[in-house]
């Protein structure tokens, strides 16, 4: 189920990881602590619904775990 940028931003921020938004296009950028980044597409902004693909490969990027991610959506 996807879930919206929002939730994903504040569920990541308990492991550390930051969002930038975008100064032109829809990518907003996470960034985790050790400064990897995964872009992440939403033209709707913090209202965008994120797929659950984009999601995982996200957590794989940042070194996260998706089921852990998950429990905090």
């Amino acid at each position: 189920m996807p879930a919206r940028l929002r939730q994903i931003v504040t569920a990541a921020a308990v492991y550390g990881v930051r969002c930038e938004e975008p100064s032109s296009g829809s990518h907003y950028k996470l960034y985790a602590a050790d400064g990897k980044m995964y872009p992440v597409p939403a033209g709707n902004g913090y209202k965008t619904e994120i797929d659950d693909k984009y999601i995982k490969k996200m957590c794989r990027a940042l070194g996260l775990v998706y089921e852990d991610l998950k429990k905090n959506l």
